[in-house]
């Protein structure tokens, strides 16, 4: 019998690479088993309209909507194409590579 393999996914920002403006990068967090892997989403927020509960921004305004909605669609993404390749053998480097 073959052991299902744990998948997590989660959104953070680096305070630490705030860009001119003040806004810092999203990254998103792959963790499969207990390797983890990390991508920037090649979107930025401003560190105040983040929420680490939420893994997303917040407030009602169309920026943090429409922003909500791409991480969730990156989110979906990702769970779709993890779960095809863990059912084919393949491993973390390969979830990621693949995104």
């Amino acid at each position: 019998m073959e052991t299902r393999k744990r998948i997590a996914f989660s959104f953070y920002i680096k305070r630490t690479k705030l860009n001119k403006s003040g806004e810092a990068p999203i990254y998103a967090k792959i963790t499969v088993e207990d390797t983890q892997d990390e991508f920037a989403v090649l979107r930025n927020i401003y560190p105040e309209k983040w929420s680490k509960e939420k893994n997303g921004a917040v407030g009602t305004t169309k920026e943090a909507r429409e922003l909500n909605e791409y991480l969730y669609r990156v989110r979906g993404n990702l769970q779709e194409h993890a779960k095809t390749l863990l059912e084919s053998g393949a491993d973390m480097e390969k979830i990621y590579e693949k995104y």
